[in-house]
């Protein structure tokens, strides 16, 4: 095998450089292809993101009547019809249906002005005084869309005996959303009214019929159902229903061969796999399996099963669900690598806690478009962006080919790259190649090889496996997954996913949720708009910058501490992050390109600039409330924020004027969905960022306690 120095000689522009901490970084000669600055083109349409809700007035406070909900708390609505009217033309969009989290997308619409309305079964069919004015890609509405009932309704939580737990289960692995199914049944035994959904919260709103004195209130999770009496007294009447069921408990996840527990195993391995999990109850429990290989397991409904290891040396992630069929639901995983350094990894429960303050249960689905969707339009993406079986992207070699890269890994001209460990977002090692395809119109490709195991504390292990990888010519071991990115100035940039036998991933795993549909993953936090419809491709998304603040190096050292960050591996950051300002980002992501290369990142060798925060950002705008910057927004936000016009959250003036919306989607209740990534996510909890942020934006209540779960989040 040829040293990586020799790729200097083959290339006669960019070398490989052995830094000390061990990892391979490249650095080019003065000679190297610098990206252009093109214009992005207006977008031909934008799209509207927001929530309904139904708010209810005149009841009591929630501890006065023993329910959950009271006067003013904002009941998140699905199965919401919500069309956009053009004020000038009179037109009216298709319609867009909420989801379970209240969520809507409108579809694409052309520059303009719009009312929103909304209507549903049993709710009056209203239209917004208040307009949105659309021009840009994204536009995401600081208010709730209130959603009224005709006449009165049922208000409520459904959750399970603690009380606490609401009737909801959603893992993307297992595909399909649980969710509470309430309705009302007459003395007869006829349903006289729904069923409704409930919501991710297990909260429900029951539009009340006309003509009945008494109504049996049925709410149904699974196969769990519960049934009480309630009178029919004016008003909005308050009625919690409590299953009889409990969460199952998962006390292991074993994998043994040949009679024995392993640590390591070799590629194609048949092993045993053995989760033992108790109900408190008594029931009947179910499992559910599946991995992140994209491949169907059709595994047993057994708490024993055979798992067949992928025939590669690559990561090995096994999920399994065990359910109790009564609305109990928890999830664990286990993952092991094969190879000659195979090894494995112990239980990882969903969410996965580390010591420190306790985090809200149930965890929010991670990582979906904007503020996230169940949608799985993944089969339509895939063949709208060429990677159907045959296409020129249907695997990593060929997406690599038609982009200029070469399969092996060695540097094609204007090629750059880095290993690092991106220790703020979703904590992989990673193996960065990005290039300019066509200096004439800016279009540029990257692909990342993302190693170890999402949401780990293991940069060493990690990024070693990353080095390995670059050094044997990107042969071995396997990467848990690679995601590629290609920009054009029409588009913006659309994304591909590869397994670690390189073939065309339709759902990555990004975290311990497990597999998720492309391309809502991507577009969490590149942002973006999708339509689903076929042959249409994602508008509007971005190339997202190279934060060094936020990496680590093969010993666990921060990049700002590192002595493995020499001037060449300064350079290859630098030429990085030049060709994210060549797609003409959103201007929240050229300004903090822009802070951290004060004189720009064009110019070769200007270096990234470490630690700059509140301080040093243009006019003060966190004056006296640096700390919101420092502490929260840069921990936990600015990765994904500086993509979305409008909320970049880049000035005390735009997070204080949102503060109530901030608060709705970070604090609660019920809907503690932000920030949407989960490292993040778990950060914002553990570390106290809630209170920090609560106290900078004057939350009336707070982040209070009383909304996180007693146990730490565990399921």
């Amino acid at each position: 095998m040829a040293h990586p120095l020799s790729k200097c000689a083959l290339l006669g522009g960019i070398c490989v450089i052995a830094t000390g901490g061990g990892a391979i970084l490249l650095a080019p000669n003065q000679g190297g292809t610098q990206s252009p600055n093109i214009s992005l083109s207006t977008q031909p349409t934008g799209s509207i993101h927001g929530y309904v809700a139904f708010i209810p007035d005149r009841l009591p406070p929630p501890t006065a009547s023993g329910a959950s909900i009271g006067s003013g708390t904002p009941i998140y609505v699905p199965d919401v019809q919500v069309t956009a009217k053009n004020v000038r033309t009179q037109v009216i969009s298709a319609a867009a249906i909420s989801d379970a989290r209240g969520y809507f997308r409108s579809p694409g619409l052309p520059p303009g002005e719009y009312q929103l309305c909304v209507s549903g079964g049993g709710y009056l069919s209203t239209c917004e005084d208040q307009t949105v004015v659309v021009n840009s890609p994204v536009t995401v509405l600081n208010r709730i869309i209130p959603i009224r009932v005709a006449s009165d309704a049922i208000v409520g939580t459904v959750t399970l005996a603690d009380h606490r737990t609401p009737c909801f289960w959603f893992r993307p692995f297992n595909a399909q959303a649980l969710l509470a199914k309430i309705s009302g049944v007459d003395p007869t035994g006829q349903i006289v009214v729904g069923p409704v959904n409930g919501n991710v919260a297990g909260q429900y709103v029951l539009p009340k019929p006309s003509g009945i004195d008494a109504l049996k209130l049925r709410g149904e999770c699974d196969g769990g159902i519960v049934e009480t009496m309630i009178p029919m007294r004016p008003g909005t009447v308050p009625q919690d229903l409590v299953l009889a069921s409990s969460v199952p408990r998962i006390m292991s996840l074993e994998f043994s061969k040949d009679h024995a527990t392993i640590t390591r195993a070799d590629p194609g391995d048949l092993i045993r796999v053995v989760v033992t999990a108790n109900d408190s109850d008594g029931s009947d429990l179910h499992y559910k399996w599946t991995d992140d290989s994209g491949r169907e397991l059709n595994l047993p409904d057994a708490p024993i099963v055979e798992w067949r290891l992928l025939n590669a040396s690559a990561l090995n992630t096994l999920h399994v669900q065990v359910s109790n069929g009564k609305g109990g639901f928890v999830a664990v995983s286990r993952s092991i690598l094969t190879g000659p350094n195979g090894r494995s990894f112990g239980l990882r429960s969903h969410p996965d806690v580390a010591a420190g303050n306790p985090v809200p249960t149930p965890e929010p689905p991670f990582l979906g478009p904007v503020f996230g969707s169940t949608t799985d339009n993944s089969a339509v993406y895939q063949a709208a962006t060429d990677a159907q079986p045959g296409g020129t992207r249907d695997t990593l070699d060929r997406w690599k080919t038609a982009n200029g890269f070469n399969p092996n890994g060695d540097l094609a001209s204007g090629e750059a790259m880095a290993i690092y460990f991106n220790n703020g977002d979703l904590k992989f090692g990673r193996d960065m190649h990005c290039r300019v395809t066509n200096t004439s119109t800016g279009a540029t490709a990257c692909y990342v090889s993302n190693f170890g195991r999402a949401g780990a504390d293991d940069a060493t292990t990690a990024l070693t496996w990353a080095t390995q990888y670059e050094t044997s010519h990107q042969t071995t071991p396997s990467p848990t997954a690679t995601v590629a990115m290609e920009y054009d100035r029409v588009a913006g940039v659309q994304f591909w996913a590869y397994g670690s036998d390189g073939k065309y991933l339709p759902k990555p795993t990004l975290d311990s949720q497990g597999p998720k549909p492309m391309p809502d993953i991507c577009m969490a936090c590149h942002q973006g708009h999708y339509s689903g419809h076929t042959g249409d491709k994602v508008q509007g998304a971005a190339f997202l910058p190279f934060d060094l603040d936020s990496f680590l190096d093969v010993n666990n050292t921060p990049l700002p501490m590192s002595a493995a960050v020499t001037p060449a591996v300064q350079e290859q950051f630098r030429l990085l992050n030049n060709m994210v300002i060549g797609t003409h980002p959103p201007n929240g992501i050229q300004q903090l390109v822009e802070l951290w290369y004060p004189g720009g990142p064009s110019s070769p060798y200007a270096r990234f600039v470490f630690n700059q925060g509140a301080a040093q950002l243009s006019g003060a705008p966190f004056a006296r409330h640096e700390n919101l910057y420092d502490s929260v927004v840069k921990v936990a936000c600015r990765s994904c924020h500086v993509a979305i016009r409008g909320a970049e959250w880049n000035m005390f003036s735009q997070m204080n004027s949102n503060a109530s919306f901030i608060q709705s989607l970070s604090c609660g209740p019920g809907r503690m969905m932000m920030p949407h990534a989960e490292v993040p996510w778990l950060r914002f909890w553990q570390e106290g960022l809630n209170s920090t942020l609560s106290a900078e934006l004057n939350f009336s209540g707070g982040c209070p306690a009383s909304h996180l779960a007693s146990d730490g989040g565990r399921p």
